[in-house]
């Protein structure tokens, strides 16, 4: 077992690394800046927000087709579906597979479309692969 003083260090370790990762993620976006891609683009605030947690996404114009249309389309459903029932379906009394299907549905088309577009980008921009992140 480790002791305090270990675990202490390990923890200045593990930030260290977070803040490595981060700091290419927002070096991956000032070169995509330079080339005239908009920060909200390459560095949308869920991923900055993600990158911050610790969590190691990759921008969303390096990653693949299917990673994208589910992430932003599970997001997507999950906090429009929310707010479209907290704010018009629950005056209505919808019923909770109307609710689920409609969200899905939204999720599922927004998701695709914006995996379009970020894979359009993508190949627009030539963009190479991305090195896998230091661990």
């Amino acid at each position: 077992m480790p002791s305090q003083e270990n675990a202490i260090a390990l923890g200045i370790q593990e930030a260290r690394l977070t803040d490595a990762y981060r700091e290419r993620m927002l070096a991956i976006t000032e070169e995509l800046r330079v080339q005239g891609v908009r920060t909200y683009t390459s560095a949308p605030p869920m991923y900055r927000l993600a990158w911050r947690a610790g969590l190691r996404v990759r921008p969303p114009l390096y990653q693949p087709f299917a990673a994208l249309a589910v992430g932003i389309g599970i997001g997507f459903a999950v906090v429009w579906g929310l707010v479209m029932w907290l704010l018009f379906w629950r005056a209505e009394s919808f019923g909770l597979t109307n609710v689920l299907v409609r969200a899905v549905v939204t999720g599922t088309v927004y998701g695709v479309s914006l995996a379009f577009y970020y894979r359009w980008k993508a190949s627009k921009l030539r963009l190479p692969p991305l090195d896998p992140a230091p661990t």
